[in-house]
């Protein structure tokens, strides 16, 4: 699949650089904090553009996000027909 070879060229040295770039200048915590919505953070597994591991501490700024981790994906989850039904499930569970 294409998109596997694309998502292959993206390292940690890559992530490392888009947060020391980006990601570290915006400071969203303030605005995650105050969110009283329902919240679901969907990521990949294997996600090497943005590590699970980045996106696990998301819930450290919101104690009501739900954290949902797809196995074996990688960072668009939701192209791949096993990573949608995963989705549709937990979001059909958390509206009920």
């Amino acid at each position: 699949m294409i998109l596997d070879k694309i998502l292959d060229t993206f390292s940690e040295e890559t992530f490392n650089s888009i947060k020391q770039s980006y990601i570290e200048k915006y400071d969203v915590t303030p605005l995650l904090k105050t969110l009283k919505i329902p919240v679901i953070n969907i990521f990949g597994e294997k996600d090497v553009r943005f590590p699970a591991r980045v996106s696990k501490t998301f819930r450290s700024y919101n104690n009501d996000l739900i954290d949902f981790q797809i196995s074996n994906s990688g960072h668009f989850p939701f192209l791949q027909s096993v990573g949608r039904k995963q989705i549709y499930k937990i979001l059909k569970e958390s509206l009920l």
